[in-house]
């Protein structure tokens, strides 16, 4: 990985860039030269990566493709690539994170888990309890209002988010959501009713609001 570096990446990323490093360099002989820009990454959307996941490498190039491409890439082994506030701006999301791993999950059918994405929501604590019978695969925290959705693509983790907040909304019932959730999902795969929902989430969102750090 000759000529690698920090390149073009939001600032705000440095104290993650340096516990990246830290990371690797403690497991592997990758150090910095592994975490790479914009630069890097080809007008294809291809990276060399060391990954030891395919199907996480494989997806880079469908999110790059809607997305653009990362601040960050960590190519190592176990490493992740990360879209920030400055690529996401305009989006419903605060950030999604690629990573090298593949965590096995069951619901709504067998796959793994690799892709997270994040919005800033408030949620109140009714539908943070029950969200949690809807899937292991998304979770809230308080103190920043971010809602975390994972699975292995994008179309998934907007449906998650989208049947959360309309939990949120009282769209949904605690009692409806989970027998909602495959099917929402499996509907993502039509690309018209993929882009009604990405519209659906933001207008939630809108609805919904998203509270001050540190509240």
């Amino acid at each position: 990985m000759e000529g690698r570096a920090f390149i073009e990446y939001d600032p705000r990323m440095f104290p993650v860039a340096d516990a990246i490093a830290c990371e690797c360099g403690s497991q592997c002989e990758c150090g910095p030269e592994a975490l790479i820009g914009p630069a890097q990454v080809r007008p294809d959307g291809s990276v060399d990566l060391y990954w030891t996941h395919e199907k996480p490498a494989a997806r880079l190039a469908d999110v790059i493709a809607e997305f653009g491409t990362p601040n960050i890439i960590d190519t190592s082994p176990g490493g992740m690539a990360r879209w920030g506030p400055a690529v996401l701006a305009g989006t419903p999301y605060t950030e999604l994170i690629l990573k090298d791993e593949e965590l096995p999950h069951a619901l709504p059918m067998p796959h793994e888990d690799y892709l997270y994405s994040s919005i800033c929501v408030n949620l109140d604590r009714k539908t943070q309890i029950a969200m949690m019978d809807i899937t292991k695969s998304v979770w809230y925290d308080r103190l920043s209002h971010t809602l975390t959705a994972r699975c292995h693509y994008m179309q998934a983790n907007v449906a998650t988010l989208l049947l959360v907040t309309q939990l949120g909304l009282g769209e949904v019932s605690a009692a409806q959501a989970p027998g909602l959730y495959g099917g929402m999902i499996a509907s993502t795969k039509d690309a018209g009713r993929y882009a009604q929902m990405k519209a659906q989430l933001a207008h939630n969102l809108h609805l919904l609001g998203c509270g001050e750090y540190g509240e």
